[in-house]
């Protein structure tokens, strides 16, 4: 397992791309694969609120602040990992998702706010949601977790 380093959160930064939030940017070792580590705003170091990850497009413009860790790529708790079929990712999540097509990608997303769920509680959470973006082969392109803003 790669870290960061415990300078890390000095490399936070805020982009207007959509995703919404401050961020850490990561890539992996050969450079084609980004996450981004969210944090609500005010909340404290190290809280980790929401993950993306997905193919670095080779148009995109990083940070300065970018990080480079020595993994060949990223890959979730749930072993989810850019590349799998919507098959392979819906047997690690369930069935429980909703489906929409943007611009010719298939989107699944899971969402839970549950006042009962045991993980919602652990992490003193409202909300959870998965979402997923697949291409034309039904290959997974991008994939974001994370917790609702309370």
């Amino acid at each position: 397992m790669a870290t960061l380093g415990k300078n890390s959160w000095g490399r936070e930064f805020e982009k207007e791309d959509g995703f919404g939030m401050p961020r850490i940017e990561v890539t992996n070792a050969d450079k084609t694969q980004l996450l981004r580590l969210g944090f609500f705003e005010g909340d404290f170091e190290n809280n980790v609120q929401a993950f993306q990850i997905q193919y670095l497009p080779a148009n995109y413009k990083r940070s300065a602040k970018t990080a480079k860790i020595n993994t060949p790529a990223f890959i979730s708790a749930l072993n989810i990992k850019l590349g799998m079929t919507k098959a392979e990712v819906i047997k690690r999540i369930g069935n429980s998702y909703k489906s929409t097509k943007d611009k010719g990608f298939a989107k699944l997303k899971w969402y839970t706010n549950d006042p009962n769920s045991a993980f919602l509680k652990e992490y003193k959470a409202v909300g959870y949601s998965i979402e997923c973006k697949f291409d034309t082969s039904g290959k997974l392109t991008q994939y974001y977790f994370g917790f609702e803003y309370p």
